[in-house]
């Protein structure tokens, strides 16, 4: 079996994983200053990057040094892994996903404003909802896009959607392209100092909780 290498993809490591809570939000990057005459602005430092914590439900001995083993390989520099939102394959009106298997959801074009999407390839009639997460790739070497509908939309029969509104807005290096609503993920690196390492009891090991931080 040849090494593991990076980005560890999702049924190698986080669909692994039962959890027994998550967390996931968003940093804009940016510094908080005010002019002189006391107005507030926010000066932007880079990309928006999404970030957030998971626990490690309780697990016996046995099992939990399988859990710690990848843990620990993703704590050196060079590795990344894939993560998704825990708590549902799709989109909010299809939580498993299944409209969705055999399409392939693509960006025909992104507005001016860097927020809005217009997409074809989609299930006929399908829901975009608020809240739905979107992701694709960009960039060589590959990146990979994660963002957050605001507006969302319903296609038409063709399974067309137009001016479906995202945040944060879309990178720079993407114009077009496939995009996945079903099990849409990010890469991700662990946050070593704010990952918490198992505490072994008589019978079971708990209190496992790994900080991540998107990675472009």
């Amino acid at each position: 079996m040849a090494a593991l290498t990076s980005p560890l993809d999702l049924a190698t490591f986080f669909s692994n994983i039962a959890h027994v809570d998550w967390t996931l939000d968003f940093d804009d990057v940016s510094t908080a200053v005010e002019t002189r005459g006391g107005k507030p602005i926010k000066i932007s430092n880079g990309d928006p990057l999404w970030f957030g914590t998971f626990t490690v439900k309780p697990l016996l001995h046995q099992y939990v040094d399988t859990v710690l083993a990848k843990i620990r390989l993703l704590k050196r520099p060079d590795m990344r892994f894939m993560i998704r939102t825990p708590y549902r394959l799709g989109t909010i009106a299809d939580p498993s996903g299944a409209s969705w298997v055999g399409f392939t959801p693509n960006v025909t074009s992104v507005e001016a404003n860097k927020r809005e999407i217009n997409l074809n390839g989609l299930p006929a009639n399908a829901v975009i909802s608020e809240g739905d997460y979107v992701s694709y790739n960009f960039n060589s070497p590959v990146q990979r896009g994660f963002h957050q509908v605001v507006t969302g939309k319903v296609a038409n029969g063709s399974g067309v959607a137009t001016l479906v509104e995202v945040n944060p807005p879309i990178h720079e290096g993407f114009t077009s392209g496939t995009v996945a609503f079903r099990q849409a993920y990010m890469l991700a690196v662990i946050v070593n100092e704010n990952t918490s390492p198992a505490r072994f009891r008589s019978v079971v090991a708990d209190g496992i909780s790994v900080a991540w931080r998107q990675y472009l």
